[in-house]
């Protein structure tokens, strides 16, 4: 299957409550970050741009927004555009982390020497 905006969490209940989570970009030799040029990838892929009260601030934490950017019913996490790791990667990041091959290629063959992780935590309801 390939992968397109909309990622399942690994989740044994089938639905997910109080989503917390963050993205990464893994280095060849293990090393992780979340900025970039001072600026957290939730904020670059549109996952944060609210603080804890509402305010258009954002605050380094993923907004749950339900039917938005994420479906706690279905488990699944919904980034605003197709495709955010290929060629809608934000602008703002260097065009050399893009990895279009992953929405065109069979996952046997893909090996990226750079990569995004998504991690976070979860309460089953």
């Amino acid at each position: 299957m390939k992968l397109k905006n909309i990622y399942k969490i690994d989740s044994n209940s089938g639905w997910i409550d109080k989503l917390d989570l963050d993205i990464y970009l893994k280095s060849e030799d293990g090393s992780e970050i979340n900025k970039i040029n001072n600026l957290s990838f939730l904020e670059l892929f549109g996952f944060d741009k609210f603080d804890a009260d509402g305010n258009s601030n954002p605050d380094g934490k993923f907004d749950r927004l339900e039917g938005i950017n994420y479906n706690p019913s279905t488990s699944e996490i919904i980034f605003p555009v197709l495709q955010p790791f290929g060629n809608n990667l934000p602008f703002q990041l260097n065009d050399s982390l893009k990895y279009q091959a992953i929405y065109d290629t069979v996952k046997t063959v893909l090996n990226p020497k750079k990569n995004f992780a998504i991690k976070g935590k979860y309460r089953p309801r």
